[in-house]
């Protein structure tokens, strides 16, 4: 039985995926978020009132949302955003099942991001 258990564990993590990280999206300046794979998951209408320069515009509440992340490398590491990081942790964990291996989602969103920028 000890032995089952140690395999059944091995085993596990060969197939498990990517992990989501949550980061603090006020902890990061946009130098930092240069160069990086940066997907805004909000409506188009709300990345037109603003985002975070350089982000990429996938709706999350497209029905198409998964079909728009085929091509793209599953090794390329990505960070999600949305308005307050409801809608980006939820696509972070869609990703993660997609097998998405590296996925950051931007807590407190574009929301906090601003706020903070005002202090």
């Amino acid at each position: 039985m000890k032995y089952f258990l140690v395999i059944f564990c091995c085993l596990s993590g060969m197939f498990a995926q990517g992990q989501v990280k949550d980061v603090d999206i006020t902890k990061m300046d946009e130098k930092e978020l240069a160069g990086k794979f940066l997907v805004d998951v909000r409506t188009p209408e709300e990345y037109g009132e603003g985002h975070i320069q350089g982000a990429l515009n996938l709706d999350y509440s497209n029905p198409d949302f998964i079909g728009q992340w085929e091509g793209i490398d599953k090794e390329t590491p990505v960070y999600l955003y949305c308005r307050t990081g409801k809608r980006s942790a939820k696509a972070s964990k869609t990703l993660d099942s997609l097998g998405f291996k590296e996925v950051y989602n931007l807590k407190g969103g574009y929301q906090a991001l601003e706020k903070a920028r005002k202090k």
